[in-house]
């Protein structure tokens, strides 16, 4: 039996905010969440490969350069995005030494399309454009009927150092086609 993927991309904002007055207290309590559910395939709204990491971007080696025709799965197959239906980047911060981080204002990481063969359709084809991603911050990004297309002319993904405090580290999840 092959390999089969299913996923849900599901992010989440809770709130609760309160304003006590004079005689009792007001209170937004809500929540918001996008639900992306990707079945096996290689249409809209399906998705059969995926690739996660934790990885370390280091003052004295501040670019990791992602090709994504050539990252390999958790079971040791090389895979060849074609097309990216999400992608997900944490900024953990500087690893403390106990299997934790510390996370400092200034740690930041700028992700964007590598130089010579950009994978920049998610910014809008423009290959200089690059996306901040603060100390302890996170973002995801889906295109569930499209995704986002990485030929081997446009498969590098470039994640940067922004700073010179100290290493950085981040976890990463690409969900997609190889079809």
């Amino acid at each position: 039996m092959g390999k089969t993927l299913k996923s849900n991309i599901r992010p989440t904002v809770v709130w609760e905010y309160r304003n006590a007055i004079d005689l009792g207290t007001v209170v937004d309590d809500e929540s918001l969440t996008l639900d992306t559910a990707l079945t096996d395939g290689t249409g809209e709204n399906q998705a059969n490969i995926m690739w996660k990491d934790r990885r370390l971007v280091t003052v004295a080696t501040p670019t990791d350069v992602l090709n994504l025709t050539s990252l390999v799965d958790v079971f040791g197959d090389t895979l060849t995005f074609v097309s990216i239906k999400a992608m997900r980047i944490v900024n953990r911060g500087e690893p403390d030494g106990s299997g934790g981080w510390t996370q400092t204002a200034g740690e930041d990481l700028l992700i964007g399309a590598g130089p010579t063969f950009p994978f920049d359709e998610w910014l809008n084809t423009d290959p200089d454009a690059q996306f901040l991603l603060r100390s302890g911050g996170s973002f995801v990004v889906t295109a569930p009927i499209e995704g986002w297309n990485s030929t081997a002319a446009d498969s590098l993904l470039l994640i940067t150092h922004d700073g010179s405090l100290g290493d950085i580290e981040y976890d990463i999840v690409l969900i997609g086609t190889d079809a």
